[in-house]
């Protein structure tokens, strides 16, 4: 990060082989004892503008996203220790076949998704146009203490979403809809969602608004 704010391209400095796995997703979450004793709460804010990012690893403070189209391209989105990644009018597209988002150890991510324009009630997802070029499963995870509000719609067609370990998607916001290859939850990993959407402006992309379904 330059001295503006701004995240820059360039060779990643101090990491642990420990960091480096998790932003990787050889591994999901650091030894609690490594981050349980972070705080934040004095840390300024840092905004980030609409616009392209090779990938993004927030493990500290909080980071806010103006409103607008995030587009994040061939690396992982990924949020840990006790970071907190926020926005307003949001959208996030994910760009190739290493391009997942992670909410590891005891981190927050809480996003709502615009409610006009060309991508409105999408808060999370894949470019649609995307092929799947790699022998392997795209695996987007909120593991560890990590969480997930958001409203609008997640929609990740070719990858696994994990829900594990204390991992969870609190949902006191009215509108959560997720499409995924599938969904895995283990390891006391939770998923609530209250469903009102007339409580929200951000559009239900998916009709019937009111259902659950397993595709085959």
């Amino acid at each position: 990060m330059d001295q503006d704010g701004k995240f820059i391209r360039g060779t990643a400095e101090g990491l642990t082989p420990i960091e480096v796995a998790q932003i990787i997703g050889i591994l999901d979450n650091a030894p609690e004892t490594d981050w349980a004793d972070d705080s934040y709460v004095t840390n300024p804010t840092v905004r980030l503008k609409p616009g392209t990012y090779a990938g993004l690893d927030i493990s500290e403070g909080h980071i806010e996203m103006e409103p607008g189209i995030y587009h994040i391209v061939g690396a992982p989105l990924i949020v840990r220790r006790k970071a907190t990644l926020t926005g307003n009018g949001v959208t996030i597209i994910f760009h190739g076949d290493d391009a997942t988002f992670g909410v590891l150890d005891g981190a927050r991510l809480t996003l709502t998704a615009p409610e006009e324009g060309t991508t409105a009630g999408f808060v999370l997802a894949e470019n649609r146009r995307a092929r799947l070029t790699k022998p392997r499963t795209l695996r987007s995870r909120m593991t560890g203490k990590g969480a997930v509000e958001a409203i609008g719609t997640v929609y990740l067609p070719r990858q696994t979403l994990a829900i594990t370990g204390e991992g969870a998607g609190k949902q006191s916001s009215p509108l959560l809809q997720i499409v995924a290859d599938n969904v895995q939850m283990a390891d006391q990993g939770e998923l609530k969602i209250v469903f009102d959407t007339s409580k929200t402006d951000v559009p239900v992309r998916i009709l019937p608004a009111r259902s659950a379904r397993l595709l085959h």
